[in-house]
């Protein structure tokens, strides 16, 4: 026990060092969160399935939604420099909704993990299949790069 008063000990003191999983982060902006853009990516995306997952891939720009519309008529800004966003749908074929959400977690930490080597400038949308229920996460992470090779969305 430490007494009131006393010097912290050294492994309790925080550690000055940018921690390297912080980049590895999936922000709320690149969440696909808007109804309309989440149908477009699935209506107009191109597409390639796995055995545990579906991707629809979609080319942002000026004609399609997915940034804001400021920024949209801005002339300076490239689409093509704008990081990939993300959708992720689990159907009622999976299962109840604990099953549902474990297979869209699965989904989002491997795309959270694959983001650095994605192309930029993309709306993503990964649907999970049966097959994905009981698969572990490195399996959905390597099939999911794989389907990004396949749809030549790797940087």
């Amino acid at each position: 026990m430490m007494e009131r008063g006393g010097a912290t000990p050294s492994f309790f003191r925080r550690q000055t060092p940018v921690d390297p999983m912080k980049k590895l982060t999936l922000p709320r902006r690149r969440m696909i969160k808007k109804k309309s853009e989440f149908q477009l990516v699935y209506t107009k995306g191109k597409g390639a399935a796995g055995r545990y997952i579906i991707l629809r891939a979609l080319k942002r720009g000026p004609e399609n939604p997915g940034v804001k519309k400021s920024v949209r008529e801005s002339v300076i800004l490239e689409y093509s420099k704008l990081p990939a966003k993300l959708a992720v749908a689990a159907g009622k074929k999976l299962g109840c909704a604990v099953i549902r959400n474990r297979v869209k977690r699965l989904l989002r930490e491997a795309f959270r993990l694959e983001q650095e080597t994605v192309a930029d400038g993309w709306s993503l949308m990964l649907i999970g299949r049966p097959g994905a229920v009981t698969a572990h996460s490195a399996e959905i992470r390597r099939e999911l790069r794989y389907l990004l090779k396949k749809t030549a969305l790797l940087k």
